[in-house]
């Protein structure tokens, strides 16, 4: 599947201003209805060519319009309760493009929120929360469901398929509670398992009034969602800086597989990406500088605290700080906040430290600033 966000393999734009034409520009237009003729509100209806995708969403009249260049596209079109169609389409052909969908109770397409309102409010789903969603939603459990708590327990130190670090999973970062990880995978073979009401495999399916679904307002469905593939495979792209300036879209490419900074220019809707030269730095969050250079955190990156790339250019310089050095795993006392100053330099938030960092851009030199952490020991001394 297609993810998004942290773990996203998609770049996504949103916009709810009017299009243009363009002298090569086509449009693709049509209804979505059930298969009893019934106009679907609120339908995905998405073209994609390549490593693009274009999505619109149908009106209260089921009708939907996709501006888009000319050219072949694999239509699909998708809405809750309803089962998803595909057609291929040529932009040169006439006529309109529609789809009949008929009732469909897919759990595996809900969404993470609507997910959470099958399940019980209790320490076990409170733990699966509180350890599964910091990094993606409950959607993405979907694709191991099914499986028992040994099964979990096999699977989670495997998850990220080597471009990052399972923290919650002992055999992988050795300061995890191994309590904490049977809690977890029992918490996950009971919703998730061969036996969960729901959401197993072979489950009945709940009745549309057990899910808290949200209908989208008027104004959302005037939204256009642009999608683009990045090169990379499994990029991980996070916390994505977009410079208004320059019209470039920057972000970090945290897997340890890709190891990269990645810039998106909008305009020629173009990718670039630049290898980081330390392995597995766990590219993070960045910023951009008063002089258009990107800075971004790099957490597991050992000496290196902060890499930068001049747009002009693509050079990438990383900066060191041996002085705050500390094993990457568990520990990571790397940075993994950034902010700039009115004076144009970087504030950095330590880790595990229990300091603040700053880093003058025109000296690069690095800052400790000491502040007290209650019920946090230093990294040196948990280590």
């Amino acid at each position: 599947p297609k993810m998004r966000v942290a773990f996203g393999t998609f770049v996504a734009v949103m916009s709810m201003s009017a299009v243009l034409l363009a002298d090569s520009d086509a449009v693709i237009r049509g209804i979505v209805t059930d298969n009893a003729g019934k106009p679907i509100r609120g339908a995905l209806v998405k073209a994609t060519a390549g490593y693009k995708s274009i999505t619109r969403y149908s009106q209260k009249d089921g009708r939907y319009e996709i501006t888009l260049p000319a050219g072949n596209y694999t239509l699909t079109a998708e809405a809750y309760l309803f089962g998803s169609r595909r057609q291929s389409k040529d932009t040169a052909q006439k006529g309109e493009t529609n789809f009949s969908l008929s009732p469909r109770m897919d759990v595996t397409a809900l969404t993470g929120s609507e997910m959470e309102s099958l399940m019980p409010d209790n320490a076990e789903t409170k733990r699966i929360r509180g350890e599964c969603i910091s990094c993606h939603n409950l959607q993405r459990l979907m694709n191991k469901r099914g499986g028992t708590a040994k099964e979990w327990r096999d699977f989670l130190p495997t998850m990220t398929r080597g471009r990052y670090p399972v923290m919650v999973a002992p055999s992988v970062n050795p300061n995890a509670s191994e309590a904490n990880f049977i809690a977890l995978t029992e918490a996950l073979g009971k919703y998730f398992g061969p036996d969960a009401p729901y959401l197993a495999p072979d489950a009945d399916p709940p009745s549309p009034e057990r899910i808290k679904h949200t209908d989208l307002s008027d104004a959302a469905l005037r939204a256009t969602i642009r999608e683009y593939e990045i090169p990379t495979p499994m990029p991980m792209p996070h916390s994505m800086t977009v410079d208004p300036v320059r019209g470039i879209a920057w972000w970090g490419g945290g897997s340890w597989l890709a190891n990269k900074i990645g810039r998106f220019n909008m305009a020629t809707e173009t990718f670039e990406e630049y290898p980081v030269p330390t392995p597995n730095a766990s590219v993070h969050t960045g910023i951009v500088a008063k002089d258009g250079r990107y800075f971004v955190t790099l957490p597991s990156g050992g000496d290196s605290k902060l890499a930068s790339v001049d747009p002009a250019t693509g050079k990438v310089t990383e900066y060191k700080w041996p002085e705050k050095t500390c094993p990457r795993l568990p520990c990571r006392s790397g940075p993994h906040t950034i902010a700039l100053s009115k004076e144009g330099n970087l504030w950095l938030s330590g880790g595990s430290s229990g300091e603040v960092w700053s880093f003058d851009v025109e000296t690069e030199k690095f800052a400790a600033h000491k502040f007290t952490q209650i019920g946090r020991a230093s990294c040196r001394e948990r280590v």
